[in-house]
């Protein structure tokens, strides 16, 4: 039989003992899962659950909580699958207020974990337990399968490159960090502003700038290192190339349809932006392969998602031009072939958001050109861009509550969550807003805790999304970890 005990000692501390009682054709072997339960610092959802239900496979039971505190016990046979641990509170009215899954863990008769749970209140952001090393911003993140969010590089309040690595390890809710025990080996070179393509459960990180100076593009890279989390540390290994690509930093970086990535734009060297792209695969051994034919126009800040049109798979990319450069605000990639995509009424814009959606790609705020020169304001649009080469763009100009730039976006489902920002007055903006996409609505607007922008988002496999570093609102890069719990 396998028996699960869950006993809360302490209102923000639980405990979780698998007991692995097999049969006798087992030899009387025992294993323990030793799983603990990790809410915010700030607010722990029991306090206002008046049961907690717990899922293991096909077992599922139920038991009272009081004042946030309860004890549980589970039996069954040890099916020796793997499943996830499935956490839910449930107020007096039946609500879910609390949820919280970890990855499958096999049900053995071997000693496992410390494992522990993320449990948060659905549809909230709050701060994590968990802090980056040090503040810092112009990271690359990016997450992997079994592993959680790796975060390499960046810059601290100095201004410095780093080659440092931090990993928010999804068994643990912990940081695992290069200082100052070595837990995980540092990349081999500096690198800020660099591009994160994900092969999980490894990473590959290309280009960035070693120049000091926060936002520096000086001294840009045309290297990648590829992480293998794997072996020990981790190893970093460098990443072929089949000609020397441009050196970058603060490139548009996403995953194709295709399954490679996709590096396009960025700032060269001496800040002047790029025209050129490459593509980095990312199944079996990485390689590096330079787009011989060069973008329609010279991109950086620029938005742009994986696309599927009519004639083939490809990509859509939207503004980042120079402001008065007369180039075509839209293009996309079928092949590696670029050509300008006509939509008409839609404006050049800098740090917005681009998502592929069903029926083409939504572009979300950014900041636009004003009458007077050289200011900018953030925008509350919201444009659904179609890919059937027939369809006009359809606009949502008043969908935002607030007008926003410089925020991420995560799809969670047939939902987006954009966080974080400025808005027109170029405030940083420390809610979420969730948008639905079919329909394309808007859902609702959720607190945070810090304005930030610069920062990165992603999600967990387990579903959380993790919403780290940037600059906040002193212009001072940020350590603090919020997560959105869906």
């Amino acid at each position: 039989m396998v028996s699960v005990l869950v006993s809360v000692r302490a209102r923000l501390s639980v405990s979780v003992c698998l007991l692995a009682l097999l049969a006798s054709a087992c030899g009387g072997k025992k294993g323990t899962i030793e799983l603990s339960i990790v809410v915010s610092p700030l607010d722990d959802p029991f306090l206002s659950a008046t049961e907690v239900r717990f899922t293991v496979g096909k077992q599922q039971k139920s038991v009272p909580v009081v004042n946030g505190k309860f004890d549980f016990q589970l039996e069954q046979q040890p099916p020796g699958d793997a499943y996830p641990f499935v956490i839910e509170g449930l107020d007096q009215a039946g609500n879910l207020v609390a949820y919280g899954t970890t990855p499958p863990i096999t049900l053995t008769a071997v000693d496992q974990g410390p494992f522990a749970v993320w449990v948060g209140r659905p549809g909230t952001i709050a701060g994590a337990r968990a802090a980056l090393p040090t503040p810092r911003t112009e990271m690359a993140a990016l997450g992997a399968t079994g592993l959680g969010v790796l975060f390499a590089g960046g810059r601290e309040a100095d201004g410095v490159a780093l080659s440092s690595v931090a990993v928010y390890d999804i068994y643990t809710h912990a940081i695992i960090a290069t200082e100052p025990n070595m837990a995980v080996k540092p990349m081999s070179t500096p690198r800020a502003g660099a591009a994160a393509i994900a092969s999980s459960p490894r990473g590959i990180i290309f280009g960035g700038a070693q120049g000091p100076g926060l936002g520096s593009t000086a001294s840009a890279l045309d290297t990648a290192e590829l992480f293998d989390p794997s072996g020990g540390q981790g190893l970093w290994a460098a990443v072929p190339a089949d000609s020397t690509p441009q050196a970058r930093s603060q490139a548009l970086t996403f995953v194709l349809g295709s399954g490679s990535g996709l590096v396009t734009g960025g700032l060269g060297s001496d800040g002047a932006r790029l025209a050129s792209a490459l593509l980095v695969s990312t199944g079996g051994t990485a390689r590096i392969t330079p787009i011989a034919g060069p973008m329609v126009a010279r991109r950086a800040r620029h938005a742009g998602a994986p696309a599927r049109f009519t004639d083939g798979d490809g990509a859509l990319f939207i503004g980042g031009l120079e402001e008065g450069d007369p180039a075509p605000i839209v293009e996309r990639l079928i092949g590696q072939s670029f050509t300008t995509y006509t939509a008409p009424g839609v404006e050049n814009r800098w740090d917005a958001t681009a998502t592929g959606v069903a029926g083409g790609v939504l572009l979300v705020g950014g900041s636009i050109a004003t009458p007077v020169p050289t200011v900018r304001a953030a925008s509350r649009s919201v444009i659904l861009l179609p890919t059937d080469g027939v369809s006009q763009p359809q606009r949502f100009d008043s969908l935002l509550p607030a007008a926003r730039a410089g925020h991420t976006a995560t799809k969670i489902g047939d939902d987006l969550l954009l966080c974080g920002g400025f808005d027109e007055t170029g405030a940083l903006l420390s809610s979420c807003e969730l948008l639905g996409t079919n329909p394309i609505v808007h859902k609702r607007t959720v607190t945070g805790a810090q304005g930030r922008t610069g920062h990165v988002a992603v999600a967990l496999e387990t579903g959380p999304v993790l919403i780290a570093g940037g600059v906040g609102a002193n212009g001072a890069p940020l350590a603090t970890i919020e997560i959105y719990t869906p």
